[in-house]
């Protein structure tokens, strides 16, 4: 923010506050999904400031409302020009039709009603810009008069028709809201959808129905494209308005959106820009996420170690990790060898590097907004999401081997070897490891085997996989992965609470899901003190009880009690610990 005051020789003060940004150069991929709608005409920045601005606004395509008068030539040059520029730009424009230049705005359903008025108002346009124009929207982004109109079958076509009597393929599209069912498509002829809804949708409920509404993936599918707007200035902090306009082009590009708009950029209260045409708060939030996703294959997400969520996309061989916490978190992974974590106003920082064991790691921070991690390595990052389990359960059988079953994909154009190891509390040493090799493009299901300590706990536990690899060099990294110790036929739950009296009241609860009555023979290890014994008879389909009153409570809170249910006349064997 610049502020600048001049005082004059008879007290005449001028005074003038701009916004500035400085930016780091953001390579774009030929294509990408991000766009901007704009204002008509030359307000309030000339064609020749928009387009210098939009170069460097991180997007690919353009919406602009291109009617003129038939008689104003200088107008027509002047969009015929911009629609040049942007394509030169790599920027594909998208020719807003809202309403004729003779008519006041209105819903477009009603200029379609009147075919009379579409060649004085139409035809000058397309004679100028068929052959730099491929996309045309019908009526504005907040335009969704078409959704229930009864012709919208008839008059899409025959507006289309009129359109393609100047020789070139019209590709058309319209608004529409989310919460209503598209038109049929083989009598609709769009190809693409721009979705609206006022309130507008939160992240999770647009990936929510960006998913629903999916079809089969090919070249007749109509296109959804996904229009935004960033919450009131006035009602949220810019923290909160950053953070969820983030999760929103996340959560769209993630979902397929083909096309993300932001549909009043120049709107000071929930745009990217000033009224004035200078950078607003978000302007930078805004480029910094397009540059890090935009034209990127999405991959799927990595379970990390300290929980916290995240987005892999790759590009150009590379890839980016989208990552935040809702708590403050640092997370120690293998990435790549010239990796870059970038906030949301695109401060770069390069992550602490350690070493622990021969694996060198790097140490990333992750907060409540979020950052892109760059330069993964995106062979590796495909590697470690494919690595999965074939089953997230594990018997609860002790002092034994067992095998589970790992499947691996190769990723790599040439062949590659290696070796895997596993780490989790309460197992064996896997001193020796399990090796493997892969031909291109190769899955196995690799058989692993395993011993789990007497002192395991059971339910979920945390596992992390130790990976040599020799491919076009040599890698180590880890994999986290949860597995189920027990097969959830038989749970556990534990809770306490301090009584009045002073007895810790520590109450199990066994939930029975095989079907018959179980019994088991059930051990709280108290640190100190005697172990307490009590017998339970689960049957089947219900919760059962187990109460337990521990003297002198208030002396064991923080202590870990831990509890052992053996099965009687069956193998099972459950562990479980409070704190």
């Amino acid at each position: 923010l610049v502020h600048v005051r001049w005082n004059g020789e008879e007290q005449e003060t001028l005074e003038r506050t701009a916004t500035l940004v400085f930016l780091h150069p953001a390579p774009l991929p030929r294509t990408g999904q991000f766009g901007w709608t704009l204002p008509a005409g030359e307000e309030p920045l000339t064609s020749v400031q928009m387009a210098a601005l939009l170069a460097h606004a991180g997007i690919h395509w353009a919406k602009y409302p291109v009617t003129f008068a038939e008689a104003d030539g200088v107008a027509a040059d002047r969009i015929a020009w911009f629609a040049e520029k942007l394509s030169l730009q790599r920027i594909e424009m998208v020719g807003v039709f809202d309403h004729p230049p003779t008519r006041s705005a209105g819903p477009i359903a009603n200029i379609l009603e009147d075919p009379a008025s579409w060649p004085p108002w139409v035809d000058p346009i397309m004679t100028r810009l068929s052959l730099k124009v491929r996309w045309w929207q019908l009526g504005s982004d907040q335009d969704t008069s078409l959704v229930g109109y009864p012709r919208l079958s008839e008059r899409t076509r025959e507006f289309k028709k009129h359109l393609e009597r100047f020789g070139q393929e019209v590709k058309l599209g319209m608004g529409w809201q989310w919460t209503s069912p598209p038109p049929p498509a083989a009598s609709v002829p769009l190809a693409m959808q721009s979705f609206t809804s006022e309130p507008p949708l939160t992240a999770l409920e647009l990936e929510a129905y960006l998913t629903r509404a999916a079809g089969p993936a090919d070249a007749t599918t109509t296109q959804r494209w996904v229009t935004l707007d960033a919450l009131p200035k006035r009602e949220y902090s810019q923290t909160t308005r950053a953070h969820d306009l983030a999760a929103r082009m996340l959560a769209a590009k993630v979902a397929g959106a083909q096309a993300v708009f932001l549909s009043q950029p120049f709107d000071s209260e929930t745009g990217l820009m000033q009224a004035d045409g200078t950078p607003g708060e978000l302007f930078l939030p805004w480029r910094t996420t397009a540059a890090a996703i935009t034209g990127s294959e999405y991959l799927g997400q990595m379970q990390l170690a300290g929980g916290s969520n995240n987005h892999v996309f790759a590009r150009d061989g590379l890839a980016v990790m989208a990552i935040w916490n809702d708590k403050p978190t640092v997370e120690t992974m293998y990435l790549g060898d010239d990796v870059l974590q970038i906030d949301l106003w695109g401060r770069e920082t390069i992550p602490p590097a350690e070493s622990d064991a021969g694996f060198s790691r790097h140490r990333i921070s992750a907060g409540r907004l979020p950052t892109f991690v760059t330069g993964l390595n995106a062979t590796i990052a495909a590697f470690k999401m494919a690595a999965q389990f074939e089953s997230p359960f594990v018997e609860s059988v002790f002092s034994r081997e067992q095998t589970i079953y790992l499947r691996l994909k190769n990723f790599f154009p040439q062949g590659i070897s290696g070796e895997v190891k596993m780490v989790a509390p309460g197992w064996a040493p896997d001193t020796q490891g399990t090796r493997f090799r892969l031909g291109p493009g190769e899955e196995i299901r690799l058989p692993v085997k395993i011993k789990l300590q007497a002192d395991a706990s059971s339910g979920p536990q945390p596992l992390r996989m130790d990976f040599s690899l020799a491919a076009d060099h040599n890698y180590q990294f880890s994999v986290h992965r949860t597995l189920q110790l027990g097969l959830a036929d038989v749970a556990i739950e534990m809770t306490s609470r301090l009584r009045d009296d002073g007895l810790l009241e520590v109450t199990q609860q066994l939930t029975n899901l095989t079907g018959k009555p179980v019994s088991f023979q059930c051990f709280l290890f108290v640190p100190g003190r005697r172990r307490e014994a009590r017998q339970l008879l689960a049957p089947p389909g219900v919760q059962s009880p187990l109460l337990f009153l521990l003297e002198d409570g208030e002396s064991l809170i923080g202590k870990k009690l831990t509890l052992r249910a053996e099965e009687l006349g069956g193998g099972r064997l459950l562990n479980y610990s409070l704190t």
